[in-house]
């Protein structure tokens, strides 16, 4: 019987030491494989990293040359409707409709060249709203994201689309809704921040009478809020109906105060006061 167990615990040992030995091949293996795949996926991101720097630049001269030749910068009117224009984006586009942002961003480099940035946004802007051209949309939606890649503030693009030199007529700029749109796109609230920048331009007597002539439809639910925030303010300091008579200097002019296109601003702050706005000018 004991002649018979040792063969055994031969065996058994015998097992235990080719599987540990096979442990061990594998754990020696396996490092080997781990180093192999990160140097391929390091090769592989080298690579495309290489080949997408190729392609840029590549694709920014195809769009120069082409904007040159088919004498897009020539067109004077509805350039995104142009035949000219139409061929340049396409011809720029074609053969990577997988991926068209190296494309888009071509083009904007080339627009930027000769139009600036502000007037480009002014022409893609009022494209956009007149007509609902699908590629100045995507040309649009691409320059905003430029502006967010080079870190542009909020104050830096009010400035950059000269909606500060705009004066009283700033809601008839069509670069507001751009602005407005990249206020949107950095999680911040338009509304609010338009209010703080028109309040650092203007008084609420020429404010109020901005918003009170404006017809824009496009911005009729900001300029509702906008005079919104001006009711919030006089709550705040706590303005009688008197006070805000004269902050919109309703009384000097009390011979046309009935055209006077702020007295529904004064009307309205009356009532929610739950007064009475009539009865006081009696």
């Amino acid at each position: 019987m004991g002649a018979n167990r040792n063969p055994v615990r031969v065996i058994r040992r015998l097992r235990t030491a080719i599987s540990n030995d096979l442990y061990d091949s594998e754990a020696r293996v396996i490092p080997g494989i781990s180093m192999v795949k990160e140097l391929t996926q390091d090769k592989l991101k080298k690579l495309g990293e290489s080949t997408t720097a190729i392609l840029k630049p590549d694709i920014q001269r195809i769009a120069d040359k082409r904007f040159g030749k088919l004498k897009v910068g020539r067109v004077q009117s509805d350039l995104f409707s142009s035949e000219k224009f139409r061929e340049w984006f396409k011809s720029v586009s074609r053969g990577i409709e997988e991926d068209e942002s190296p494309a888009l961003e071509a083009m904007i480099t080339t627009l930027t060249t000769h139009y600036g940035e502000d007037t480009l946004a002014k022409i893609l802007s009022s494209a956009s709203q007149r007509d609902g051209n699908w590629m100045s949309a995507q040309l649009q939606d691409t320059l905003l994201r430029k502006w967010v890649s080079d870190k542009k503030t909020v104050d830096d693009v009010y400035k950059l689309l000269k909606l500060d030199t705009e004066g009283q007529s700033i809601f008839d700029s069509p670069t507001l809704t751009t602005w407005m749109d990249y206020v949107s796109g950095l999680k911040l609230d338009p509304s609010d921040s338009l209010w703080t920048k028109l309040q650092t331009q203007f008084d609420d007597a020429v404010l109020a009478k901005m918003i009170a002539q404006s017809e824009d439809d496009v911005l009729r639910d900001v300029l509702q809020e906008l005079e919104g925030s001006m009711r919030i303010k006089w709550f705040q300091q706590d303005k009688s109906m008197d006070d805000v008579f004269k902050i919109l200097k309703l009384n000097e002019d009390i011979d046309n105060i009935m055209k006077n296109p702020v007295l529904s601003t004064w009307v309205y702050y009356g009532w929610k006061l739950k007064k009475d706005p009539y009865q006081f000018l009696l």
